[in-house]
């Protein structure tokens, strides 16, 4: 990316260097020009992950619901429920969670 101003400049200041016509202060006004451009760009500030898509209300629910289930024991619901779900919505993860971990009082244990 530091080479493309380089080169540009470089054909820039040779044309001019052809012509005779006042080739010190065209180039370096380009050099100036080039560098308060390069200077004054806005960087923009990209995270370095995309977020994770947010599911959307209907599917929140569904989940929801088949939590619900899950923790009464119906794993037969809970999974029709966490497949349709998905079908609402592609951020639901494809893979229902493991429904005995949300039957326990304490999930994370260290």
């Amino acid at each position: 990316m530091k080479q493309a101003p380089a080169i540009f400049t470089t054909n820039v200041c040779s044309s001019t260097r052809k012509l005779k016509t006042g080739y010190t202060s065209s180039c370096s006004k380009i050099i100036l020009l080039l560098l308060l451009t390069l200077t004054t760009l806005p960087v923009t500030a990209r995270p370095a992950a995309p977020p994770p898509p947010v599911p959307s209300r209907q599917a929140l629910e569904l989940i929801e619901k088949a939590r619900q289930a899950g923790r009464k024991g119906n794993h037969l619901i809970a999974n029709k429920l966490w497949n349709k779900a998905g079908t609402y919505d592609p951020a639901v993860p494809a893979s229902p969670p493991h429904w005995d971990a949300e039957n326990s009082p304490q999930p994370f244990t260290a």
